[in-house]
């Protein structure tokens, strides 16, 4: 049911989404099946050939059955291979609708869980790779093969029974050896995995502040850290692939052992005129096809219970369901700001970065957050614009809370700018209008005028076309900073929330600043600024001051401002907040 002023916001349940895309993958992995089944019968040939060659052609002398048993042999084998090709071709596409169906909503997730929790997600995208590869390079092959084990064992009993049970001791023990080896290589390739997660996180820790680690000398530190978990990671796989090599040596033994004792018995038997000397090469053949999937499920155990690990990570990714909870899109705000009794803790067991606070702005209002390090300033400005959640309390934009407007929507009303711009890999013009297909020119302009970027970027060689993000490194901190502006100011957004906006800006950056906030005040945007240089809020309208996550004081900026420069503002100070609905 629709409301008046807004649309359904049409988003599809990502964990949804991944069961479907599972159950689909099932459904054709059952044609992948009866693929199996087919070629498995057709794998026959070869040893039913060699029966009929050594106890028929050879007995009787007659050449034309030995040219007619051969022309339907190849076009057997021929068929083989045709339906071998075509096996591996729908392996391909299953493993590649597979990631296709998965990789933009594990995209979004990781994006999100990004923002939420300081993590990096990209390794989900590769461990959907990971299981598309799987399907693709025919690693699923044996088991499906596996299954068809028992019609060669059943052949192989109606060669002679004694010959049968060897066949059927023998998948019995390979098939402990399965079960074996998935037992033994669980725990450890679970602890490998997680500790090469950890190393690759810290690594790219150091590589993200490698100025850092350079200006400080701290290689030998870093490379310690790093070094410990990456040794951890080496050891538990060197246990894994010892333990798999170990079994995966018995039971090739277990297969050749069973194959030397088949032909044993079946020289035996032949010597008792129980069967025929064809019959011998014929049940050796047979039984080493079906012992064979099981052996390379053994040998391949590492491929399979990596695979099993991804879709699992890739199911609690997916999980989250407001990811893409369908919701309402309500009217375009005007800019009106509720903040209603803010907690924010990172964890049970931390202290608190935020403890209640609260206040109001109104449309067109501009207001200053000031504080020493550490007060939760940066916190407060991204929990506005919604990248992290409040563990309690309200953020409301004209009365509607922001954790209920879809995030695309919402964004288009917001210009946000981080503490340390960073910008996608592409062009100034695409970053600018946020990575928009086909942005119009004359918002890209307008944006970089009003901040005051156009300056830079059209003294810059390639202008707005220069590529930036992957080598963004050779951006100055004032270019970042106003290329970071001309972002924030896209699309004429109604609330505009700037982290230290003026952090790195020249004189001349500074006064750019200035006139583009005191434009946008005078279009009635809502302005929030966290600021540590006075000149960012020397025009707005009110001051909050946070002291240990908590509002010190809040109200008009003349009222607020001289108590802050004459240092009366104390945790003794009487809060001036307004008290919103609870």
């Amino acid at each position: 049911m629709s409301m008046p002023g807004s649309t359904r916001h049409s988003a599809d349940s990502f964990a949804g989404l991944f069961e479907r895309s599972v159950r689909d993958c099932k459904r054709d992995l059952l044609g992948v099946g009866a693929f199996s089944l087919v070629m498995s019968l057709l794998l026959l040939t070869v040893p039913i050939y060699m029966v009929q060659v050594y106890d028929r052609v050879l007995g009787s002398g007659s050449l034309e059955t030995l040219l007619m048993l051969t022309i339907i042999t190849v076009g057997a084998l021929a068929l083989l291979a045709i339906l071998d090709g075509l096996r591996q071709a729908i392996l391909v596409r299953i493993g590649m609708r597979f990631e296709a169906s998965v990789a933009a909503p594990l995209l979004a997730a990781s994006i999100k869980a990004s923002a939420r929790e300081g993590s990096y997600g990209i390794d989900m995208l590769r461990e959907a790779a990971q299981v598309r590869s799987f399907l693709a390079t025919g690693g699923v092959t044996a088991l499906f093969d596996m299954p068809f084990a028992l019609i060669f064992i059943v052949v192989v009993f109606l060669i002679h029974p004694l010959l049968g049970f060897v066949c059927t001791l023998g998948a019995v023990i390979l098939i402990s050896l399965t079960a074996l080896t998935g037992w033994a290589v669980r725990r450890p390739f679970k602890d490998a995995s997680q500790n090469s997660l950890a190393a690759l996180e810290q690594a790219q820790a150091f590589i993200r502040q490698a100025d850092l680690v350079h200006a400080m000398g701290i290689y030998p530190e870093a490379i310690a850290h790093w070094g410990a978990k990456h040794l951890a990671s080496l050891r538990g796989w060197l246990t894994v692939a010892t333990r798999n090599n170990i079994l995966a040596s018995v039971s090739k033994f277990v297969r050749l052992l069973i194959q030397i004792a088949i032909l044993g018995l079946g020289g035996y038997l032949t010597l008792k005129h129980e069967i025929t000397g064809g019959m011998i090469f014929a049940a050796s053949l047979i039984t080493s096809r079906a012992l064979q999937p099981v052996e390379s499920i053994i040998a391949g155990w590492k491929n399979i219970a990596q695979t099993r690990l991804n879709l699992a990570r890739i199911r609690s990714a997916l999980a989250d369901e407001s990811l893409a909870r369908r919701r309402l899109v309500p009217p375009a705000p005007e800019g009106a700001i509720s903040v209603e009794k803010l907690v924010y803790q990172p964890a049970p067991n931390r202290r608190p970065v935020l403890r209640g606070v609260s206040f109001e702005l109104g449309v067109g209002e501009s207001l200053g957050i000031v504080g020493p390090a550490g007060a939760g300033k940066s916190t407060l400005a991204r929990i506005l614009v919604g990248t992290i959640e409040p563990t309690s309390g309200k953020v409301r934009l004209d009365g509607s809370e922001i954790s209920h407007w879809p995030r695309e929507a919402l964004g288009q009303h917001m210009g946000y700018l981080p503490q340390q711009p960073e910008f996608f890999p592409g062009t100034i013009a695409e970053n600018i209008a946020r990575m928009q297909q086909n942005p119009p020119d004359a918002a890209v302009l307008q944006a970089a005028r009003i901040s005051g970027a156009n300056e830079v970027i059209v003294h810059m060689q390639d202008g707005y076309a220069t590529e930036i993000g992957h080598t963004s490194f050779e951006l100055s901190g004032g270019q970042k900073q106003r290329i970071g502006l001309a972002r924030a100011f896209y699309g004429a957004p109604r609330v505009l929330v700037l982290d230290e906006p003026n952090a790195n800006l020249d004189v001349q950056g500074d006064e750019a600043l200035t006139k583009a906030l005191l434009a946008a005040q005078a279009d009635k945007v809502t302005i929030i600024i966290v600021a540590q240089r006075p000149s960012a809020i020397r025009f707005v309208d009110k001051l909050l001051v946070l002291m240990d996550g908590q509002v010190e004081a809040f109200g008009a900026r003349d009222e607020i401002l001289p108590r802050i420069t004459s240092r009366q503002v104390s945790s003794n100070v009487t809060r001036l907040v307004p008290k919103g609905p609870s």
